[in-house]
């Protein structure tokens, strides 16, 4: 049903059209947390490198079977005295760079650096020498230095402290060695407007995924393009809120707002129209569906048609539903795929 409603095609469709998927280049040595970082942005379990431990392919795409709304390449650390992986990963971006089309440029790169213990160096030579060049060699591209292993920092950071040192001390004593082992060392080596954000992929700790994510979609947004960044809300698999935010920038597009005002819905029923919304929740949540039960016309008329579920709300507010850009209705709408997701996960998996 949804594919066949043609004249009215769905605003989310004609967005990843545009950018079907986000474009990542995370850049890191071996050991450094990469694969452990994108399995929790993105919620992929298959392993992210089948090449051999330390082998990075700077130029193939990895793309996940359970989440293929993000491409992800993979490049070693620039460590000391090997030029050439630099010299790949420099190459490879100028290429991606002169793509003509959005969907082939790199949308944000990640610099994975482990947080060094208190006597540590934070950057090898290769990628202080990255650093300095960095607006030469990416451009417009976004670059966001991410230190990984958080959590083991602060247990050791706690443990030296000791229990004699009370909260607000061992809070300041965190931000403030954080500063000098990791910030400052990086702003001296690429300037101050450098964004940089701290993670761990400890379960207790997924809020500074959230946090990276978040970071990463702001300002793709505002230095790249708005399609590259309803992507990545789309891709990423840890940040409801973002999820919520991209069902509402979707139904705000002009051209849910014309068909409202116009005579478009001639010829089509209530049903037509709300499949094609149903379409835009099952792209903007990304669920992992593979079996497509979500899409089906089975799923749809038990979504809309159920008094109690979507059509019910919708009906509350019958002065706004057509404006699927209503906060009200978008947020609603959301509620309510949300909710059923769980269900779609039980068909899957039956």
């Amino acid at each position: 049903m949804i594919d066949d409603i043609r004249q009215l095609q769905s605003t989310s469709s004609s967005i990843l059209e545009i950018c079907p998927r986000f474009r990542l280049l995370v850049i890191g040595k071996t050991g450094v947390g990469k694969s452990s970082l994108i399995q929790q942005a993105f919620k992929i379990n298959e392993h992210i490198s089948e090449h051999k431990r330390g082998e990075a392919d700077i130029e193939r795409e990895f793309i996940a079977e359970e989440n293929e709304r993000f491409v992800l390449h993979d490049s070693q650390g620039f460590e000391a005295g090997d030029s050439m992986i630099f010299k790949t990963a420099k190459d490879f971006i100028d290429r991606r760079r002169k793509e003509p089309k959005l969907q082939d440029k790199i949308h944000a790169v990640w610099l994975c650096l482990s947080i060094p213990h208190a006597d540590g160096r934070l950057l090898e030579s290769g990628v202080e020498e990255f650093l300095n060049l960095r607006k030469e060699i990416l451009g417009d591209i976004l670059l966001i230095a991410v230190f990984t292993k958080h959590d083991i920092f602060v247990d050791k950071l706690e443990y030296d402290a000791g229990e004699s040192c009370d909260e607000v001390a061992l809070e300041e004593l965190k931000v403030n060695t954080l500063d000098k082992l990791c910030i400052q060392p990086l702003k001296e080596a690429a300037g101050s407007d450098i964004l940089h954000a701290t993670v761990s992929t400890n379960e207790e700790y997924e809020r500074t995924i959230r946090q990276l994510v978040d970071l990463t979609t702001t300002n793709v947004e505002k230095y790249v393009a708005s399609e590259a960044a309803l992507a990545m809300m789309i891709a990423q698999r840890v940040d409801i809120g973002l999820k919520l935010k991209a069902s509402i920038a979707i139904g705000e597009k002009r051209y849910w707002r014309g068909l409202a005002s116009s005579m478009n819905f001639t010829g089509f029923t209530m049903l037509d129209c709300l499949s094609v919304i149903h379409k835009d929740i099952i792209d903007v949540w990304n669920f992992n569906d593979p079996h497509c039960h979500l899409a089906s016309d089975q799923c749809s008329r038990a979504l809309w048609q159920d008094r109690t579920g979507v059509a019910g709300v919708l009906a509350r507010w019958q002065e706004s539903w057509l404006v699927v850009g209503s906060p009200c209705v978008c947020r609603s709408l959301v509620a309510h795929a949300h909710n059923i997701s769980h269900s779609a996960t039980v068909m899957a998996g039956s």
